[in-house]
């Protein structure tokens, strides 16, 4: 078949070779990263040195774990021609770790792995611009590359969902053509509470199959339905196209709740990162209508595009999530940053709002606008309840395999569920 299109067997032959050595060096990255998030916290604090602290607080062991070795990910990329995500030319200074790092755990994994790495793929070194300046040129990821790296990078540091008695993919409206919903049923015969949940990815990747598992950990331990909004994303597809399919599902299964033997009366809208800013919206936009969420739960939401707090200067490098990174994904998404359909903190109002859980973490970029967006609804006089989890980066609910991660998970849920038993409790009253 190869040779009809007009490869030749070399062609076919490096390309196999290419995706199996890169399928070979996901699993054992993936492999190698879930055996150092197993050590106890006290082994990992030795391998990592001191802990980082920052405005009195300080990042979790195995948190720290995660952001040195995405750092000296970076740093190997030229070894292991593995390209960076993003869609511009990157040229990025080398500062190798050496064996004064107060780490050991860098000295180490430097001193072994790029002479197994540089087995795999040569580098492309740029020219040096400044003497004594190192410089690599590195290869930059396609879309399709990013988001299949994305889906590659959970496998290192989250765990497999719980089974459950029922998953099924159905089809749910969408704001222009029919999208694609994944409903998880935690038990069977049960007028459970509906959880309809738009997942993070900065309107780019991200798609039902990376938040698989979290949504099989909410629905078992919160004891809710949960529907996952496959939402079309850009830049294929830019603004307002996620806010609209957002919108469009969101009331779709609202409306079929019964069908699905959830309860309309109890519904929740909820998301991570660009899923919880359009949850955000979707509470906003949903507002006095009979399908309406009544429980907002917003896992470190964007609220505020249009200005740069302190934390996006504080943490917009080296925590899993850059600034460089949101750029990206803003330019990609094409929202104008005074919107409020991508900034609900510039709302003319936010009286109104069902109750609304907002989670936060103290070492990401978005910190701050999230903490800002639960003291505005506080102001409305919406009840709002922010948990904060101080120890944490962006992207905590991925990361199953970290024992910190793993507390905040239990902390959210119980919130989640107390929240849900009160909206009940008030249904029966009304």
């Amino acid at each position: 078949m190869f040779l009809a299109l007009g490869c030749n067997r070399r062609d076919v032959l490096e390309a196999g070779l290419m995706s199996g050595m890169s399928a070979l060096r996901a699993r054992l990255e993936a492999g190698l990263a879930q055996r150092l998030f197993a050590l106890p916290e006290s082994a990992v604090r030795r391998l990592i040195g001191r802990p980082l602290t920052i405005e009195g607080q300080a990042l979790e062991p195995h948190m720290e774990l995660a952001c040195r070795l995405m750092a000296l990910t970076l740093r190997l990329a030229p070894l292991t021609g593995r390209p960076l995500p993003g869609t511009l030319s990157v040229r990025r200074e080398i500062n190798w770790p050496s064996c004064a790092d107060p780490s050991p755990l860098a000295a180490l994994l430097v001193a072994r792995i790029p002479a197994v790495c540089s087995l795999l793929a040569p580098c492309e070194r740029g020219a040096s611009t400044q003497e004594g300046d190192q410089f690599i040129s590195l290869r930059t990821l396609t879309l399709a590359q990013d988001r299949a790296d994305y889906h590659h990078s959970l496998a290192a540091i989250d765990r497999p969902g719980p089974a459950l008695p029922q998953v099924r993919d159905l089809e749910v409206a969408g704001g222009a053509h029919p999208l694609r919903a994944r409903v998880y049923w935690p038990r069977l015969h049960a007028k459970l509470p509906l959880l309809v949940y738009l997942h993070g990815g900065g309107y780019v990747i991200g798609d039902l199959d990376t938040h698989d598992a979290l949504c099989r950990r909410l629905a078992r331990e919160a004891d809710v339905c949960v529907a996952a909004v496959d939402y079309r994303l850009a830049p294929e597809n830019p603004f307002p196209a996620a806010v609209d399919d957002a919108l469009a599902a969101f009331r779709d299964l609202v409306s079929r709740a019964e069908e699905l033997g959830a309860d309309p009366q109890r519904v929740v809208v909820a998301g991570d990162s660009a899923g919880a800013t359009l949850s955000a919206v979707v509470a906003q936009q949903c507002r006095g209508q009979e399908l309406a969420p009544e429980l907002a739960l917003l896992f470190y939401p964007s609220t505020e595009m249009q200005s740069r707090a302190p934390s996006r200067r504080l943490f917009g490098e080296g925590f899993l999530l850059d600034q460089d990174r949101i750029d990206f994904f803003m330019n990609a998404y094409g929202a104008p940053r005074e919107d409020p359909r991508i900034s609900p903190l510039l709302a003319e109002s936010l009286a109104g709002l069902p109750p609304h859980l907002v989670v936060t973490a103290g070492f990401d970029p978005l910190r701050d606008e999230g903490r800002a967006y639960a003291e505005a609804l506080a102001r409305a006089g919406v009840r709002t309840r922010h948990l904060e989890h101080p120890g944490l980066t962006h992207g905590w609910v991925h990361m199953a395999a970290l024992p910190g991660a793993r507390r905040a998970t239990t902390e959210v849920v119980e919130a989640l569920r107390a929240e849900l038993s009160r909206i009940g409790t008030e249904a029966v009253h009304a």
